[in-house]
């Protein structure tokens, strides 16, 4: 397999974090080497990375599906416990989850960065940024130069109030991977959160041409209208909307939408993204939907998303 041209194909769109060419190479190479655990361990980060961002709800299906084959073929791999840890398919406590995979022994430290990263992931979706930082602090401890690893403690970083450490990091990750869609999104975000509004939609605008996802492209269109140029962010917002919707990308075209003032059209695309999934946590307090916020149509979306024990739904990253 090592060998491979769709080893190495799969590799780089996996690291590029490529979308749909992930799941094309990943795909053919499960194909070609299906009793393979390796092969699957990139099928399924490849589901994964779609899955973060509200892709259809088949991803979800099909990650499940690669995780119990890769299961099968590994009883004892740790990747597919972080994975549904992270993604709240694990009937335990997730932080528990992690905690278990990382008092393992024999971990290499690329795997015990990858469960750390998991574990903070939770942290943060927990409220608990003090220890989702301390996680990705042991994780580029162990793994350095790790761009995922700084992307997302930049994004953690702006979200506790330390923007000039969170900036540091978010550009290090652009630096060490400029083709990675996501690490140009990221950026976006801490530099909104800087208040540098015409940076910021330079970042996010970089991250919609090289995903040309309707994720990414909803975001530039609304880091365009933080900016101030109303027109060209509605002719971004139709681009966005005429491209294959995604749970994700429904969302954020409903957070531009009731940003530019349009409660109807905003309504309309947050129906359609938490009916077709599309749950996070803090939906109720995102500041992007507050125009919304009193609506009555709006609180019974939110009410929609609480589950029956209680809780509420799991964020996408």
């Amino acid at each position: 397999m090592a060998a491979s041209p769709d080893m190495a194909e799969a590799l780089h769109a996996v690291r590029a974090n490529r979308g749909e060419a992930a799941l094309e190479a990943t795909g053919r190479l499960v194909r070609e080497f299906p009793a393979e655990p390796g092969a699957w361990v990139l099928r399924v980060e490849a589901l994964s990375d779609q899955f973060a961002v509200g892709e259809a709800a088949e991803i979800g299906r099909a990650l499940a599906e690669a995780g119990a084959t890769l299961d099968r073929l590994d009883p004892d791999n740790p990747y597919t416990t972080v994975y549904r840890a992270r993604w709240g398919a694990d009937d335990t406590e997730p932080v528990a989850s992690l905690t278990g995979v990382l008092e393992r022994d024999d971990l290499t430290p690329e795997a015990r960065a990858f469960a750390l990263n998991a574990r903070a992931f939770i942290f943060r979706q927990l409220g608990n940024l003090d220890r989702s930082i301390a996680d990705l602090e042991r994780a580029l401890a162990l793994v350095p130069a790790h761009a995922e690893t700084m992307s997302f403690l930049g994004y953690v970083l702006r979200e506790a109030g330390r923007i000039d450490e969170a900036l540091v990091r978010a550009r290090q990750a652009v630096t060490l991977e400029p083709a990675v869609w996501r690490f140009h999104h990221n950026l976006g975000h801490v530099l909104s959160g800087a208040g540098r509004s015409e940076e910021a939609a330079g970042a996010y605008g970089r991250g919609c041409e090289l995903a040309r996802s309707q994720y990414s492209c909803a975001a530039f269109a609304g880091a365009m209208l933080g900016s101030g140029r109303d027109r060209e962010a509605r002719e971004i917002a139709a681009q966005a909307a005429a491209m294959p919707d995604t749970i994700g990308g429904t969302y954020n075209l409903a957070c531009f939408w009731a940003q530019a003032g349009d409660r109807e059209r905003a309504l309309d695309y947050l129906r359609r993204s938490v009916g077709d999934g599309w749950a996070i946590a803090w939906l109720a307090e995102d500041p992007d939907l507050a125009p919304l916020h009193g609506d009555p149509e709006f609180e019974a979306i939110v009410a929609k998303i609480r589950r029956p024990n209680g809780r509420e739904g799991d964020e996408a990253p």
